[in-house]
C-alpha cells in the first residue's frame, strides 16, 4: 500500500453561470485549496460551521464567506444568509480541506485496495469520503474507547532485578511484532544444506503470521492468521535466497517466557518487511519498505480486531548491515538522525493503524559489518549511543552468529546462517520482554572509561548488564586465531601507542593494562573493530571483527535447550590523557 498525501486540486472550473461574487468566493477557495500543498491549514473553526441539511464539508474563505466545496453530487455550494447556493456550471471538485463536525481536515492519503481516500484532522480526527463528502469515521481506524487497563506484577523485593508486571483488564491485548531493515532480517541465506529452524509451528495458536509466510514480500492485501513457520522462498533469482528470519525466535521465546511468567500465552503476530541492501534510508516513508510496513501492520491489526483483540501493542526489531555501516561519509550523528526520523514516520502510520497512544519500541540489533579502518565506525558506535534514548533498546551485537557456510561469497561474507538468526531473534525476544513487561532492558553495554592507577598505564571500562559478572568465552562459535586481547584495541594518536599488556575481568568491570604510559593527545579503548589482518569482507565470529566478552545472565534457547548469553557490543571509548 502506497502513502499519497493529496493537495486541494480543481478540476473543469467553466466560467458561465458565476456571479462576479461567486467567482471571487469560488477562487478564494481555490487559491487557498493550492496553498494547502505545504500541509498549512487555512480553514478556521466555526461553532455553527455546519447549518442543519447542509453538506458537510466546508470551507472558510479569507475574508470569512463559507463555501462548501461538494455537495452530495461533487459540485461546489456557496453558503449565504439565506442558505446554500449551488454554483452552477462550474465543473466537479476533488477532494479539498475543510471542517468537519468543527475539526479542519489536513490532508489525505488513499487506500487504492478498497478505493477509499481518507483525511487526518488537525485536532486527531480521522476522515474518509462517503458519497462525495468527508464524514468522521474514527470507527475504522480505532476500536470503541478501551477501558483502562489493569496490570497484574509480582511482590515487591528491593533486590529484584525482573520485576514484571503485564495488563489484565481492559481491552484484549495482543501484539505485533515487525522487523525492519537489510538481508539479514529478510533471512538471506544460499547455503541450500541449512535446515530450518523453526519449519514446524511451536505455539500455533498464539504464535502467528499473516497467510503466506512471515515475509511481506508485496501488497498482499491478506489479513489471515496462520501459525507462525519460517520458509524459503526465491526474491532475487537464482538459488533460493531467503531462508530462517529472525522472527520465529523473537515471537516464540516471548510466548515461551510470558507464559512462564504468568501461566498464560500472548497472542502475537509477527513479521519481516525488510528489504534486502536497504539501509535505513531506504527504510524511511514514501520506500518499498515503508509500504510493506503499513500493509503488513494493517492487516495484521484488521485480523487482530476481527477475533476481538481492540488493544494492539506493536514492537519494531532493526537488523541493519552493510549498506548503512558502507554508505560514504556517513557519520554518526547522521545515522542517528536516521534513526530518530524512521522511528517517527513508523511510529506515527502505526499508531494510526493500530490506536496505539505511543509510538513503538525500536529494538536494535548491532551488525558485525565492520569498515577498514577499525577507528571508523560511526553506525555501529552510534547504536551503542542511542540505547536508552526514549523508545530505542540495543538488543545486543551480531558478531558471534554463525554466518552461512554457503558457496557464494556476497552470501556468506556477510548472512549468519538460520541459527545465527533464530538466536538474534531470541536476544530480541529478551530485551523486549524486558523493556516492555519488565524493569526495563539493560542489555550488556560499556558505560564509561577511566584511568585506573596514577602511572596512567591502567584503563578501566565499567559496564552494565543483565548478569553479574563478565566472561570470556571462547568455546563456541568465537575463534581467537588472529584476534589478539579478547578484542580490545588502543590509540593515542602518537602514531606509536603502546600496546595492551593484559585484560582480566572482574564483576562488571574490564581492566586493561598497557605497556607504557600513553603520550599521544587523543587516547581511546575499542572492542569488535577490527577483522583479522588481510580480511576486507569477512565478517562474523571466525574472521570478522569480534571479540570474546560475555556476561553470565544465561537464557534457554528454544530449539536446543543450550544457555544464550549477551555478548559485549563492538564501541569506542574516548579517554583524557594520563
Amino acid at each position: 500500500m502506497t502513502f499519497q498525501y493529496f493537495s486541494a486540486q480543481v478540476r473543469g472550473l467553466r466560467g458561465p453561470g458565476l456571479t462576479p461574487q461567486q467567482a471571487s468566493d469560488l477562487a478564494e477557495a481555490v487559491s487557498g485549496a493550492r496553498a494547502f500543498r505545504a500541509d498549512v491549514t487555512i480553514v478556521r473553526s466555526q461553532p455553527t460551521i455546519n447549518p442543519p441539511g447542509s453538506p458537510k464539508v466546508v470551507f472558510l474563505t479569507p475574508s470569512g464567506r463559507l463555501i462548501t466545496l461538494i455537495d452530495a453530487n461533487g459540485y461546489p455550494v456557496i453558503h449565504t444568509a439565506d442558505g446554500p447556493i449551488p454554483v452552477p456550471d462550474a465543473g466537479r471538485l476533488s477532494v479539498s480541506p475543510g471542517i468537519v463536525d468543527g475539526e479542519a481536515v489536513q490532508r489525505f492519503w488513499s487506500d487504492p485496495h478498497d478505493n477509499v481516500l481518507f483525511g487526518y484532522g488537525g485536532m486527531g480526527g480521522h476522515f474518509s469520503l462517503v458519497n462525495g463528502a468527508l464524514e468522521r469515521t474514527n470507527a475504522r481506524f480505532f476500536a470503541a474507547k478501551q477501558a483502562s487497563p489493569t496490570y497484574a506484577g509480582q511482590p515487591w523485593n528491593a533486590g529484584i532485578r525482573e520485576l514484571l508486571s503485564r495488563p489484565t483488564g481492559g481491552s484484549k491485548v495482543a501484539y505485533i511484532f515487525v522487523l525492519m531493515g537489510q538481508s539479514n532480517a529478510d533471512g538471506e541465506n544460499q547455503n541450500a544444506a541449512d535446515a530450518l529452524i523453526s519449519g514446524a509451528a511451536t505455539y500455533p495458536a498464539f504464535a502467528l503470521m499473516l497467510e503466506g509466510g512471515p515475509r511481506i514480500v508485496s501488497a498482499t492485501h491478506n489479513a489471515t492468521l496462520v501459525p507462525l513457520i519460517e520458509n524459503v522462498t526465491n526474491q532475487g533469482g537464482g538459488v533460493d535466497r531467503q531462508r530462517e528470519t529472525a522472527t520465529s525466535g523473537w515471537v516464540n521465546h516471548f510466548v515461551r517466557d510470558y507464559h512462564a511468567a504468568w501461566d498464560e500465552y500472548p497472542t502475537v503476530v509477527g513479521m519481516s518487511v525488510a528489504i534486502g541492501g536497504r539501509g535505513v534510508i531506504g527504510n524511511k516513508q514514501g520506500t518499498e519498505a515503508f509500504d510493506r510496513l503499513h500493509e503488513g501492520v494493517t492487516n495484521a491489526a484488521t485480523a487482530l480486531r476481527a477475533q476481538g483483540y481492540s488493544d494492539i501493542r506493536t514492537v519494531v526489531g532493526w537488523i541493519g548491515g552493510e549498506s548503512d555501516t558502507n554508505t560514504a561519509q556517513m557519520t554518526g550523528d547522521e545515522f542517528k538522525g536516521l534513526m530518530r526520523q524512521l522511528r517517527r514516520q513508523a511510529g506515527d502510520m502505526i499508531r494510526r493503524i493500530t490506536g496505539e497512544l505511543s509510538d513503538p519500541l525500536f529494538m536494535m540489533v548491532q551488525p558485525s559489518n565492520a569498515l577498514s579502518d577499525p577507528w571508523t565506525q560511526p553506525v555501529r558506535q552510534a547504536l551503542v549511543e542511542l540505547d536508552g534514548e526514549d523508545g530505542f533498546v540495543l538488543a545486543g551485537p551480531a558478531y558471534h552468529y554463525t554466518m552461512t557456510g554457503s558457496a557464494n561469497p556476497a552470501d556468506y561474507h556477510i548472512h549468519r546462517n538460520n541459527m545465527g538468526k533464530y538466536s538474534t531473534g531470541q536476544q530480541l525476544a529478551r530485551a523486549t520482554m524486558a523493556e516492555m513487561l519488565g524493569a526495563t532492558w539493560h542489555g550488556l553495554k560499556p558505560l564509561t572509561a577511566r584511568w585506573g592507577n596514577a602511572a596512567g598505564t591502567q584503563i578501566v571500562i565499567d559496564c552494565n548488564s543483565m548478569g553479574t559478572a563478565l566472561v570470556e568465552d571462547t568455546s563456541g562459535a568465537i575463534s581467537t586465531a588472529g584476534l589478539a586481547t579478547k578484542g580490545f584495541l588502543f590509540d593515542d594518536g602518537s602514531g606509536a601507542p603502546p600496546a595492551i599488556s593484559s585484560v582480566a575481568l572482574s564483576g562488571l568491570s574490564i581492566m586493561i593494562t598497557l605497556a607504557a604510559k600513553p603520550v599521544g593527545p587523543d587516547c581511546k579503548i575499542g572492542y569488535a573493530l577490527a577483522r583479522n589482518a588481510g580480511e576486507t569482507e569477512q565478517d562474523g565470529p571466525v574472521l570478522g571483527a569480534r571479540g570474546t566478552i560475555r556476561d553470565n545472565a544465561a537464557h534457554v534457547r528454544l530449539s536446543d535447550n543450550s544457555n544464550q548469553f549477551c555478548w559485549l557490543p563492538a564501541f569506542i571509548l574516548r579517554l583524557s590523557k594520563p
